[in-house]
């Protein structure tokens, strides 16, 4: 059996491939945040990516759909995003996909 050392000195790349191709994989989910852009705002850059993290959920798991919209709303209220609640969840989501066979318990 290798030991730790001669484990990092036989495979020193491997783990930084591994991350970067992680990192690769999964771009959509990184955020830079950039002072002299947009309008610096750090609290809307934050809110933003805790954004993108659950539309990335909700194109993973279509299956949990209504859980994604009900994180979203809870992003909304937390964050006092108001239009974007009533632009994306409500227009987008529910009023136009409800039907009377949806369950309180789905939502």
């Amino acid at each position: 059996m290798k030991s730790l050392k001669e484990f990092h000195e036989t495979n020193p790349h491997d783990d930084i491939e591994r991350d970067i191709t992680a990192l690769a994989h999964n771009n959509q989910l990184i955020v830079v945040f950039d002072p002299a852009g947009a309008n610096g705002n750090l609290k809307d850059a934050i809110a933003a990516a805790i954004l993108k993290r659950i539309y990335f959920r909700r194109e993973k798991n279509a299956s949990s759909k209504y859980k994604s919209l009900a994180m979203e709303l809870k992003w909304c209220v937390v964050w006092d995003k108001v239009d974007h609640a009533r632009q994306n969840v409500f227009a987008t989501h529910i009023f136009e996909n409800i039907s009377t066979s949806h369950t309180i318990q789905e939502f």
